[in-house]
């Protein structure tokens, strides 16, 4: 199963939120669903995600892999991080290439039913039920977590407060305070 993108976490500034509110009273949200993030469609060129998100600024991004991201921001705030196939990430965007995944660090942006970057899995779990699993990752060791009513298409990562058994990568406890690092959405 590949990895999901490593991105680091963006949090709105006080002055984006005007920008921010401005974008989604036109029409521009940042809700995730399990085909993507606001208007923004996994599967979609990456061409016509700018043609659906005129209020957005794409632009070149990377993580600490080296790997080809495009970061969405409207304002000052970095809304999502979209991967798409490219293998250059010293290259310009390559608009043909269709969105494999879309991954939000913003705690402005979540689910319908508020789980969002930052929210208590205390909370998520009274909305999508206990906890099934905590994976660790093996080679970054990044740690996702699901829900009994786990949604479709959405992948939970967690910020690294998974409790593992010793030589374990998978379990069902997390430390107290632990929350959402960040919401996916993929076509892996």
């Amino acid at each position: 199963e590949p990895e999901a993108p490593n991105a680091a976490p963006q949090v709105a500034t006080a002055a984006a939120s005007d920008t921010l509110a401005d974008a989604q009273s036109a029409g521009s949200t940042c809700v995730v669903t399990g085909e993507g993030i606001g208007p923004v469609a996994v599967g979609m060129r990456l061409s016509e995600a700018r043609q659906a998100f005129p209020a957005a600024r794409f632009q070149r991004s990377t993580d600490g892999d080296g790997l080809a991201l495009i970061e969405v921001s409207v304002g000052d705030s970095a809304l999502m991080t979209l991967f798409a196939d490219e293998d250059d990430s010293s290259a310009p965007i390559d608009w043909t290439k269709r969105i494999r995944m879309a991954e939000t660090f913003n705690a402005r942006c979540g689910t319908a039913s508020g789980i969002s970057p930052g929210t208590p899995v205390v909370d998520v779990e009274k909305i999508l039920g206990t906890t099934t699993r905590i994976i660790q990752s093996e080679i970054e060791s990044r740690e996702y977590i699901e829900f009994e009513r786990q949604p479709e298409g959405i992948t939970f990562r967690l910020d690294y407060t998974g409790i593992f058994p010793d030589g374990a990568r998978e379990t069902t406890r997390y430390q107290p305070g632990g929350r959402i690092f960040s919401i996916a959405v993929s076509s892996y």
